[in-house]
């Protein structure tokens, strides 16, 4: 195969492009179909690229320009897409455009995969300040960071900080915490948590990592939160992106991305703080997943359909009282909530 290509790219990733194009060509002969299977044999990492690249091209066909990341829209990368399209275009003309073809949709395609880690500037901390936070059942805490930034933590939560000279980094791993971020223009406040990422100045903020769901909810300010874009349960190299304002929440899954924006009333974000769990079209997940911060017993769901923790609910609950909240959510959704077992409280679907 020739072509022109950015001589910079990984040749795997640009070769995987390349066979992309000439596999998916209804004029592919055999012998280039076997030359493909020798290609994908002959390194383990061959095929990984392959379907990375077939994926992102999927991808591509399903965005809209409202999608990408907003660092993305410039005139380079909208030459590189229209190229790319152009280039799709040459495959219903004769052979002879062939060539081309693949080579405008590697160039494109390597690209547009690449683009968000050549742009970002190269990280230099010098000395930074790393620390772990965390609490256990029922507790929260609340500390000022060597930046000024106060986190309060929710009860069995953990989360990783790094502040080096050039970012502040935040890793959720579990539970929920609230953000007062001291304003520093030069060093962008991030959290992550899952596949989220949200980024901020100086915001007051929460995020909450529960039952396979992350929600960011802004009190103050403005909050970018960027998460891969997801086609078949699996993340592409492309990054989609919303800006919240006070008052808006944004929920995350793994398998399905970012979901739309929704309002709040600012005054609730972080009502965890006073153990009140509120909740607007959260699953039973997370439900019991937060539930599970608090009680003295494990809540376990008996879900053998697969389907009532994906059960959504709205409602409110006091994490200090949970056997009241067990003994309301039948109301709310139809389960069953064994209580016999003294070492766990089990909750089944209702005949």
């Amino acid at each position: 195969m020739t072509g022109r290509c950015d001589q910079h790219a990984d040749p795997i990733v640009r070769a995987a492009h390349e066979w992309r194009v000439v596999v998916a060509d209804a004029r592919a002969s055999q012998a280039d179909l076997h030359r493909f299977e020798a290609w994908m044999n002959a390194d383990i990492r061959h095929a990984e690229a392959y379907h990375r690249a077939s994926t992102l091209y999927r991808a591509l066909g399903e965005l809209s320009p409202d999608d990408f990341d907003g660092r993305l829209h410039r005139r380079s990368l909208s030459e590189r897409l229209a190229q790319l399209r152009g280039a799709a275009d040459c495959l219903l003309n004769p052979a002879g455009y062939r060539i081309a073809a693949v080579a405008a949709m590697v160039v494109a395609a390597v690209a547009i995969s690449t683009v968000q880690f050549s742009d970002m500037p190269d990280a230099t901390v010098v000395e930074p300040v790393s620390l772990t936070l965390t609490t256990v059942r029922s507790e929260t805490l609340t500390e000022t960071l060597a930046d000024g930034t106060v986190v309060t933590l929710g009860a069995s939560s953990e989360i990783d900080v790094i502040l080096g000279a050039d970012r502040r980094e935040v890793r959720l791993r579990a539970g929920a915490a609230l953000f007062d971020v001291a304003p520093d223009a030069s060093r962008p406040f991030s959290v992550g948590a899952g596949r989220v990422t949200a980024t901020a100045i100086g915001t007051a903020f929460d995020v909450r990592h529960s039952g396979g769901v992350v929600r960011v909810a802004v009190a103050e300010g403005r909050v970018e939160v960027g998460h891969p874009f997801m086609i078949g349960g699996e993340a592409t190299g492309i990054v989609t992106r919303k800006n919240l304002v006070a008052g808006e929440q944004i929920a995350a899954t793994s398998t399905a991305g970012l979901r739309p924006v929704r309002r709040i009333d600012p005054e609730a974000v972080g009502a965890w703080r006073d153990a009140r769990l509120d909740y607007a079209g959260a699953t039973l997940a997370e439900l019991v997943a937060d539930a599970n911060r608090y009680s003295a017993r494990k809540i376990v769901v008996d879900d053998p359909l697969g389907v009532l923790n994906a059960r959504t609910i709205s409602a409110s609950f006091d994490g200090k009282h949970i056997d009241r909240m067990l003994a309301t959510l039948p109301r709310v959704v139809p389960v069953v909530v064994d209580t016999t077992d003294p070492q766990a409280v089990v909750i089944r679907p209702r005949d």
